[in-house]
């Protein structure tokens, strides 16, 4: 702000003022009003260069440039080409605030010419080794595809893109490039020979300060419309607005063996739920890793699934992993139950395979149905458990009965008890210890038992859980009183009818 000398008449009096004059506070008040209302004188700003960043006041638009107040002699200007660039992302209007690149300083008239990039139309050729001291952006047009890389022209200039900075990751399709026009970052210069560039660099640089727009947005829960970038066998990254995000491949939907490849591709536009934001540190340097869903914003096919199902019914799944406590059924797209080891057979398995298989289709009975954490319990033995429980009414503790040798192990017998509800697979099963054989039977079980033998055993225990406890040595036990107990009833019977006289006659002493 400058003030401007007063003239005499004006200079203030130490003598009091009389009526007629107005008094020192009124004269200094008019002063510093007039001096308010005058226009500041520019002072010109620091010496400027090509391929500096200034910015300014969007002053006017005309037809083929826009003016810009940088503070210098005369305005700025900036082609309408670049000012629709700017527009593009947000609304602008006189007095707006705007920033660019210095591409040309006309000597003569003390024009300056800004622009939001560098091409090879600027005329720079002679001033890329200025380009690369100061790392200005710079575009240039993709001539060709090597081994390593893609060939560029870059203001006249022939310069090399290695592969490895062609894209933000691994370029899959170097050769989609050539007749692009790209943005790139000097890398290395030597006199005009040797130049070589980078695209990832510039991307990286676009990527942070547009992340740094988004930041207040990045709030786990947030949907976004994104677009795939690139797909991988593990999942897809996708462009959230300036910040690349990641969907695993188990986000991608419901179902297992998901294929990414088949759901999305490069370019489609996709919705997706923000799920965490993490710094991670990778070979020494942070980043930030963003964790994306596309299953979060579908619907749950287990709600439909529960919706028409209920515990105790027999359905049909096929069997999608094994492992050592158990089989995965998938039961429809995205719904799968577990069938346990002890729910797979009747008898001792160690490992589902030995029963199952992947793929195979099997028959199984819902037994449980968790809601609240999304599982469901199976069984392949239930329609057995239940022919085995009225069959198990059936056994009388102290009964003898026969049973068939199923297996031999080291403590003793496992049989099976036929001849009640069910058959032979809903059989209830029982154990013959070794204390409970006989003593001479002990020492070759496998020869005097082997499968499928019928022996006579007495049912000496039966647990809650349904395992009968045999004993042969009772059996035998039993047999014995039992054909005592007859003798002794057929003995009794006949003395009790003979009488005395008979007995005298057997002896001889009467006629």
């Amino acid at each position: 702000m400058s003030f401007h000398p007063v003239p005499p008449s004006k200079h203030l009096s130490l003598e009091q003022p009389s009526g007629d004059h107005p008094s020192s506070e009124e004269t200094f008040a008019d002063l510093f009003a007039a001096s308010m209302q005058q226009k500041p004188v520019k002072r010109r700003a620091k010496q400027i260069s090509v391929g500096d960043v200034v910015s300014g006041n969007l002053v006017r638009i005309g037809k083929e440039f826009a003016f810009i107040d940088i503070g210098e002699k005369a305005e700025a200007r900036m082609s309408i080409e670049d000012m629709n660039q700017i527009s593009s992302e947000k609304s602008l209007e006189l007095g707006d605030r705007l920033e660019g690149r210095v591409i040309q300083i006309d000597s003569r008239e003390g024009g300056v010419v800004l622009s939001q990039h560098i091409s090879k139309h600027h005329g720079l050729r002679g001033q890329l080794e200025m380009i690369f001291s100061k790392k200005i952006p710079i575009e240039g047009v993709v001539t060709g595809v090597n081994k390593g890389g893609l060939t560029l022209d870059l203001a006249g200039t022939q310069a090399f893109l290695p592969v490895s900075h062609i894209e933000l990751r691994h370029c899959q399709n170097p050769a989609s490039y050539v007749g692009q026009t790209l943005k790139v970052l000097i890398t290395q210069y030597e006199e005009g020979r040797n130049v070589v560039v980078s695209r990832r660099l510039v991307l990286e640089q676009e990527q942070q300060e547009k992340g740094q727009q988004l930041e207040k947005k990045l709030i786990p829960g947030t949907v976004f419309l994104g677009k795939v970038t690139a797909v991988q066998d593990y999942g897809a990254f996708v462009d959230i607005g300036g910040i690349e995000g990641f969907v695993h491949v188990s986000e991608i939907g419901y179902g297992r063996d998901l294929k990414p490849q088949d759901l999305v591709s490069p370019g489609q536009s996709i919705e997706v739920l923000l799920l965490r934001v993490e710094d991670v540190m990778e070979k020494g340097i942070a980043k930030r890793k963003i964790s994306l869903s596309m299953k979060a914003l579908m619907k749950d096919p287990f709600s439909d699934w529960v919706s028409m199902t209920s515990e105790g019914q027999k359905i049909t799944g096929r069997v999608v992993r094994l492992e050592p406590f158990g089989a995965f059924v998938e039961l429809a797209k995205g719904v799968e139950g577990l069938l346990h080891i002890s729910a797979i057979s009747d008898r001792p398995i160690k490992h589902p395979r030995e029963v199952l298989q992947l793929g195979q289709e099997v028959s199984v009975t819902v037994i449980r149905i968790d809601k609240d954490q999304h599982r469901i319990g199976l069984s392949m033995t239930e329609d057995t458990r239940l022919l085995n429980a009225t069959a198990m009414n059936a056994l009388i503790l102290g009964d003898v009965i026969s049973v068939v040798v199923e297996k031999v192990e080291p403590f003793g017998l496992l049989v099976r008890i036929p001849g009640q509800a069910g058959g032979h697979d809903a059989a209830p099963k029982g154990v013959i210890r070794n204390a409970e054989l006989p003593q001479a039977d002990k020492h070759e079980l496998k020869r005097k038992f082997p499968v499928g033998k019928e022996v006579r055993a007495q049912i000496k225990r039966i647990d809650p859980h349904g395992r009968v406890d045999l004993s042969i040595n009772g059996a035998h036990e039993s047999e014995e009183r039992a054909s005592l107990s007859s003798y002794e009833q057929k003995t009794t019977s006949s003395f009790s009818k003979a009488t005395f006289g008979d007995l005298l006659k057997k002896k001889g002493l009467i006629p």
